[in-house]
């Protein structure tokens, strides 16, 4: 954990100043400011060897080329120059700028892919060391470039339990020109450390499954302006337990509708059913009194998330006076159909009255079918379900119930069928089924889940379990 006097730093928006007498260019912990104000030595210019500095430029120099092969080559070059370059690597994090390597030559900026390379050098190191003198840096010194670079470092070789310090680093200040004690202050977050939160966070929630969970049940204490970006990071990871999340800080916070509206058109369905009825409830709350920018949003978010109580209303707003309104009815009726036509009402409502009869005609029918002792005729049931393209979620939950049938035929055929459809729904049902006693059903059952999550882990790996958790055990 971050010492709690660096948690106070940040959030009040300055670092401790050295001491009395304290005039070393370089502090224990290779800060290399000689005073709060002071610009900051470059990595040649601290008491390091000028060798070691020379060859870890060199090293870091040739991995600039984003089409360069050797980049896990380089990583464990720098490794291997040893505790010597601990410290000048986790400098150069900080710092971002290579030295140069020959007179004349110019320093460079770190790049995204030097970046990489420093990382998993430090990584040789091991990360609970790397992170321990994390620590002792920001304890030392928590200044704007340190707690970037501690950004980074947690966001690679951190997990979960760290996610409370990324947030502690890129924590706002308060804005000094509303220190009137009449109104809330207003916070500050700095762009560069809230981009790199983004992006560490997202690295986190997408390497640890059970990451969003704890996301979900910690976000209360979050800021508004990081809450934002937790929003953001839970979109770029398209992870749908994060939809809770989404919808939740929206109810919380109503000025991030437009936001979470947004991110939930990528973030997509839950495997949680009831928090995708949370979510399409709350969609349609805040429906008729959005603005026309967010309504098209919010027309999009439902959309994705396959409320198709919302079809008859895309149909209709294809005539509305608003063209951004009449793009989002369409796009939004050709995302839960899968279907190419033109954005004509005439037709899209021919062909919803098609989708309701046949419903009405045969969906009953197939579920008695699904019943039926004789294989065959389960299997030709699972085949017309699996093929329609609405109410898939619906006939999902119905197909999941075979997953319990005495006869492995059929729980293997559903669990094909589930693949099929491609509802996410399911996934806590396809989990357990991966432990099914017939091995040729739980092979089904994994090869529906990586499909439906995008996922591989090996079969009888517990991480499927954190796919589909909902809170942290």
């Amino acid at each position: 954990m971050l010492l709690p006097s660096v948690l106070a730093w940040a959030l009040l928006g300055f670092v401790p100043s050295q001491g009395p007498g304290e005039t070393s260019a370089l502090d224990a912990d290779g800060a290399g400011y000689v005073g709060e104000e002071s610009k900051p030595l470059g990595l040649d210019e601290r008491n390091y060897s000028p060798e070691l500095v020379r060859e870890i430029a060199k090293l870091v120099r040739r991995a600039r080329d984003p089409k360069a092969p050797e980049r896990p080559q380089l990583a464990e070059a720098l490794g291997k120059l040893g505790s010597p370059a601990f410290e000048p690597l986790l400098d150069l994090l900080e710092l971002r700028k290579v030295p140069s390597t020959r007179e004349g030559q110019k320093p460079q900026t770190l790049s995204v892919y030097q970046e990489e390379v420093v990382v998993e050098a430090l990584r040789t190191f091991g990360a609970q060391n790397v992170l321990r003198k994390l620590e002792r840096r920001l304890a030392s010194h928590a200044n704007q470039p340190r707690r970037r670079a501690a950004l980074v470092l947690y966001g690679r070789l951190g997990d979960r339990t760290h996610i409370d310090e990324l947030f502690t680093l890129a924590a706002p200040t308060v804005e000094r020109s509303s220190a009137s004690l009449d109104e809330s202050p207003k916070l500050e977050v700095d762009d560069v450390l809230e981009e790199t939160l983004r992006n560490s966070l997202a690295e986190i929630l997408r390497r640890e499954p059970l990451a969003v969970p704890r996301l979900n049940s910690t976000w209360r204490s979050l800021p508004q302006p990081l809450l934002q970006t937790a929003i953001f990071a839970v979109g770029d990871v398209r992870d749908g337990r994060g939809l809770a999340l989404a919808v939740d800080a929206a109810f919380a916070h109503p000025e991030l509708l437009p936001l979470s509206a947004a991110q939930i058109a990528v973030i997509g369905r839950s495997p949680d059913v009831s928090v995708n009825v949370r979510a399409i409830e709350f969609l349609h709350t805040s429906r008729d009194k959005a603005s026309a920018h967010v309504a098209c949003a919010i027309e999009r978010a439902l959309a994705v998330l396959e409320d198709e109580d919302s079809v008859q209303t895309w149909i209709e707003q294809l005539g509305a006076d608003d063209a951004a309104l009449r793009s989002a009815a369409h796009w939004s009726l050709q995302h839960v159909s899968k279907l190419e036509y033109a954005p004509l009402a005439d037709t899209w409502q021919v062909w919803w009255n098609a989708e309701r009869e046949w419903f009405d005609r045969n969906y009953d029918r197939l579920l008695g079918d699904l019943a039926k002792p004789n294989p065959s005729v389960v299997a030709s049931a699972l085949r017309e379900l699996a093929n329609r393209r609405t109410r898939r979620h619906e006939i999902a939950v119905e197909i999941a119930r075979l997953l319990e049938a005495s006869r492995p035929t059929i729980r293997k055929l559903a669990c094909e069928a589930l693949a099929e459809l491609g509802s996410i729904d399911v996934l806590p049902e396809l989990t357990r089924a991966l432990r099914d006693e017939d091995e040729g059903v739980a092979n089904a059952a994994w090869r529906a889940l990586s499909g439906l999550s995008g996922r591989h882990f090996a079969l009888d790996s517990v991480e499927w379990d954190e796919l589909v958790a909902a809170r942290e055990p």
